[in-house]
């Protein structure tokens, strides 16, 4: 019987049959997920992971050309810096895809601020590569063996201009992660004052006519008003942005030439018994724009020069030159100029067995000149030092300008690189205009400004009636001995500088009551042989620039601290029921 078989087969047949379509099915089934989950991905996670990816290679490559800028070289580091641009701008073009992509499920807000951040950073290499462009423009335009255009000049300056104003933008949006803002924050105040400044680069780098400046080398450890005792000169001539010459004199060269006889201000000559007036002591004036009006008129005066401005540039400063340099050889001297040696070796070099006529001062101060320039045209230095160094030169006046233009000096002023004492701010009816200055010049013919420690303390009181009175308060440790070079008892003309008007009270020296009695200013008087000081402190008075000074005689030994204290009173009250 062979039909059961028959059956059996038939029945087999029909199931094998539609298995197979079920699995057709769930194949065709897996294979509209598999697309739909590379589709999300696509959609998605390629955006987000090239976005991250573009967005890491970009800040390094400007982290990198940060690096290479710092380190002077700038061509290297707009190489890094356009890379980096292109690299953040494919973050910031696949970053708008993902945002659009995950909007479609309510989750944009989560990527806008990667988009944000993404987009900043774009900014910033956009404009530091415009920085960059000009730096390299200015590099080839500065360093070249040919004079450039003003036009050439003037187009690259416009770059480095608007490439800072963009870095000011991007920072005042405020959408920078902190290690941006930490570097564009060092930046603020150079940027602000290459904004301000710039446009009369192209006058004072001589692209109009040569431009030749004065150069005042002042020894602030024997402090003066305008900055430090006049050692030497510099006279430095610019010719289309380039140095063109540079020469270094001994002060007592010039002066030596001068045949008018100048009478000193009254402080040189009654407490330090100068008889004539000379350039070494033209820097007399609190006001460094005066000081330096009077020290190229004895400029002029004793040597024929002319100059189109004055540069004060005090020990500080050169020294601190050095810690962004780095030491420099002087092998005809067999010493190393570091910061930390820098005074008291020169001082030294030019002090020691100095005799009428010697050459020695100039001689040393024209081998470090000559090593230190070396070091600044091979630009083996610290970019960001050099940078910082500057700022802080400005901003803690080691370095000072005046010119005889008046629309740039006028700027310079505004700027606060002057040091003038005329009064910027704008009063009100409810603003009170309140100042206060101290002065001195070390008139003991010596260094002892090096050991010296002082302190200031300044209070401020208002009565009910609205009377402002001020106490100042100055603490000076001479921390020289008898065996110390070039230190001593420090012998001081101070100056206290206040509102026009307000009137001295008190003076307190080591917490004793002194009396106050108006100084005898009258030069016959005090030069005649039978001159006798009157009792207690002598105090003159001067109103200038809206302030009022008031100047005495002060000593610290050596060894010794001493504390005086000056009280005054303002001239008008303040309306407290405002």
């Amino acid at each position: 019987d062979l039909t059961p078989p028959v059956i059996k087969s038939t029945i087999s047949f029909k199931k094998s049959n539609k298995s197979n379509s079920v699995r057709g099915k769930t194949k065709k089934s897996h294979r509209s997920i598999f697309f739909i989950f590379s589709l999300i991905f696509f959609l998605l996670a390629f955006p987000f992971i090239v976005t991250i990816t573009t967005a890491i290679g970009g800040g390094m490559l400007l982290k990198q050309a940060k690096s290479q800028a710092e380190k002077g070289k700038l061509t290297d580091a707009l190489h890094s810096s356009q890379s980096a641009v292109t690299f953040l701008n494919l973050s910031d073009e696949t970053a708008t895809t993902l945002k659009a992509a995950v909007g479609v499920i309510g989750l944009s807000g989560q990527v806008a601020p990667l988009q944000s951040l993404v987009h900043a950073g774009k900014e910033v290499a956009q404009a530091s590569t415009e920085f960059l462009q000009a730096g390299v423009q200015l590099q080839a335009i500065l360093t070249s063996s040919r004079n450039a255009s003003k036009e050439d000049f003037l187009l690259a300056i416009g770059t480095l201009k608007e490439a800072a104003l963009s870095l000011q933008v991007i920072e005042a949006e405020d959408e920078l992660p902190e290690s941006y803002k930490k570097s564009l924050a060092t930046l603020n105040k150079p940027l602000s004052l290459l904004i301000n400044l710039i446009d009369t680069s192209p006058k004072l780098l001589g692209f109009d006519t040569k431009q030749q400046y004065l150069l005042l080398f002042q020894n602030n450890f024997e402090l003066r008003p305008g900055g430090g005792f006049i050692g030497s000169y510099g006279l430095l001539q610019i010719d289309h942005g380039k140095i063109a010459d540079l020469t270094i004199h001994d002060v007592y060269d010039a002066d030596g030439k001068l045949k008018a006889s100048i009478e000193p201000p009254f402080g040189l000559q009654r407490y330090m018994g100068a008889p004539h007036w000379f350039l070494r002591d033209s820097n007399f004036d609190p006001d460094f724009v005066r000081s330096a009006s009077k020290a190229a008129s004895f400029l002029k005066l004793e040597t024929g020069e002319n100059v189109n401005g004055v540069i004060g540039i005090d020990v500080s400063f050169l020294s601190s030159l050095l810690e962004a340099t780095g030491p420099i050889v002087l092998p005809d001297y067999n010493k190393t100029l570091t910061k930390d040696n820098f005074y008291l070796l020169t001082q030294s070099q030019v002090e020691n067995n100095f005799f009428p006529g010697s050459t020695q001062k100039k001689d040393f101060l024209r081998a470090a000149e000559t090593e230190l320039m070396k070091r600044i045209e091979t630009r083996n230095f610290s970019y960001q030092k050099m940078v910082s160094l500057l700022t802080g030169a400005v901003e803690e006046k080691h370095l000072l300008f005046a010119f005889s233009d008046p629309a740039i000096q006028k700027l310079f002023a505004i700027n606060n690189l002057s040091a003038t004492l005329q009064e910027k701010r704008i009063a009100d009816s409810t603003t009170y205009l309140d100042s206060v200055g101290v002065n001195e010049a070390n008139i003991g013919q010596n260094k002892s400004n090096y050991y010296l420690k002082r302190s200031i303390n300044q209070d401020i009181t208002i009565d009910g009636e609205g009377v402002v009175n001020g106490v100042t308060t100055l603490t000076y440790a001479n921390q020289s001995s008898a065996t110390t070079p070039f230190g001593g008892d420090y012998k001081a003309y101070i100056r206290l500088i206040v509102p026009q008007g307000a009137v001295l009270t008190g003076i307190r020296v080591d917490k004793e009551n002194k009396q106050i009695v108006e100084a005898v200013t009258d030069s016959r008087l005090y030069l005649a042989t039978a001159f006798r000081p009157p009792e207690g402190i002598e105090v003159d008075t001067i109103d200038q620039d809206g302030k009022t000074q008031y100047g005495l005689l002060l000593s610290v030994p050596a060894s010794h601290t001493r504390t005086i204290s000056l009280s005054y009173t303002l001239l008008h009250k303040v309306n407290i029921d405002l």
